[in-house]
């Protein structure tokens, strides 16, 4: 691997990393927002279903439109939007902002993470395509055990609007770098009708995640505020 390369798997990890983190500090914080709008973590929860659904209507559109233009152009006006949306979600007046601002989340990362993917598969030797794309997903799911827990840390010391202004202050550096980054990766020239091949075959993979993130997430966003009620665990306990 050349240092192009190093370069291209380390923005990519590190973008990745810090969009996994967005996701997965929403668990152990949810308690915390629950308190400062006065609302159940029923109702806060809605805040995840919103930038889920978001990002599941929008992402293939932007799929379409990063096929037709550079990827790098829609990977950065994500990053700029999800440090916006971070922003929003920090300083929201009422709970309506919040949602607001997590649909605009959603939205963001809707332009980000499937685009990481796709350029990667663009870029990587096509003999190391499966280890490059590997190596980018890490990231995502370092998050989960690395990110969310210091997220947790940093909400116990300074409180959970922080978290929010961290992942956008990173968001906007990790702007400038990405588009650097791929400025200069030409667009895609891989061209295939979508629905070429077995459809059924094609909905039998896709399924594969989706059952696997149903199963995930309908037990993590809510993991946080069942290990912190009832005073059963402190942030720190949880993190």
């Amino acid at each position: 691997m050349d240092s192009q390369g190093r370069v291209s798997l380390s923005v990519a990890w590190i973008t990745l990393f810090l969009m996994g983190t967005d996701l997965f500090v929403v668990s152990p914080l949810l308690p915390f927002i629950s308190e400062a709008y006065n609302v159940s973590s029923a109702m806060t929860g809605w805040k995840v279903t919103v930038f889920a659904v978001t990002y599941a209507i929008v992402a293939p559109f932007f799929g379409w439109a990063s096929d037709k233009n550079e990827r790098g152009i829609f990977i950065t006006f994500g990053l700029l939007l999800f440090s916006f949306s971070n922003i929003l979600t920090a300083f929201s007046p009422s709970f309506t902002w919040l949602i607001i601002s997590r649909i605009l989340a959603g939205l963001s990362v809707a332009a980000i993470t499937p685009l990481i993917y796709a350029i990667i598969g663009d870029i990587a030797p096509s003999h190391r395509r499966g280890t490059w794309l590997s190596i980018v997903v890490s990231g995502h799911l370092t998050a989960l055990w690395a990110g969310a827990p210091v997220g947790t840390l940093l909400e116990h010391f300074l409180g959970w609007r922080s978290v929010f202004v961290v992942m956008a202050i990173i968001g906007t550096i990790l702007a400038v770098v990405n588009f650097k980054t791929w400025k200069y990766v030409p667009k895609s020239d891989f061209t295939r009708n979508l629905l070429e091949g077995n459809l059924l075959r094609i909905l039998g993979s896709v399924s594969v995640t989706t059952i696997w993130a149903i199963s995930m997430y309908a037990l993590y966003v809510y993991l946080g505020a069942a290990l912190y009620s009832e005073n059963r665990f402190s942030s720190s306990e949880t993190a």
